[in-house]
């Protein structure tokens, strides 16, 4: 990973906004929340990430493999299954076989990527852009092909043994993001 620039939670957020905001718009709505904010919003607030210092870092597709998927209830079930958090193993979940939307993110993949994560004890936890490390850990090992794609992580370092101690274990169904 190569360090670019520092950058703060609010453009984080406006950028998720942009990459993501039709996309998920029929989900937040059932979900009865009126902007694609106010849904992201109500559990990310919780986590006070505005105040932590952030940076973009510019990934080569091959690093994403030993990254860990993040603490949300369909991605542990996925990582107990094939015993790992890392993406390299969770390509192999039957969870992620045939998965549409998996495949939907492979046939229009971008030519640039931004994805969301934090740092503990050396291990990088993905909280935003897990289906398209999937994507990108399929290309590689399954099906061989050399991405050349430019790939950035907003990247922020949890020191704290108290601080978000929901990505330490597989069992943590109760994180603030499965409510």
């Amino acid at each position: 990973m190569i360090l670019k620039k520092t950058i703060t939670w609010k453009e984080i957020m406006d950028n998720w906004e942009k990459n993501e905001k039709e996309l998920w718009q029929p989900f937040y709505q059932k979900k009865g929340f009126i902007s694609w904010f106010s849904w992201r919003n109500s559990y990310v607030e919780k986590l006070n990430l505005e105040q932590k210092k952030w940076k973009v870092f510019s990934v080569i597709p091959q690093e994403i493999l030993n990254f860990n998927c993040g603490a949300f209830r369909g991605w542990l079930e996925a990582s107990f299954e094939v015993n790992s958090r890392k993406f390299q193993d969770l390509i192999y979940s039957k969870i992620f076989l045939n998965n549409e939307k998996i495949k939907a993110i492979q046939e229009n993949f971008s030519q640039f990527t931004q994805i969301i994560g934090f740092k503990k004890n050396n291990k990088i936890f993905i909280f935003e852009g897990n289906h398209r490390c999937i994507a990108i850990s399929d290309f590689i090992i399954k099906k061989k092909i050399n991405l050349q794609i430019k790939l950035e992580i907003c990247l922020t370092t949890l020191s704290a043994a108290k601080e978000y101690p929901f990505i330490d274990f597989y069992e943590e169904i109760n994180s603030p993001f499965n409510k």
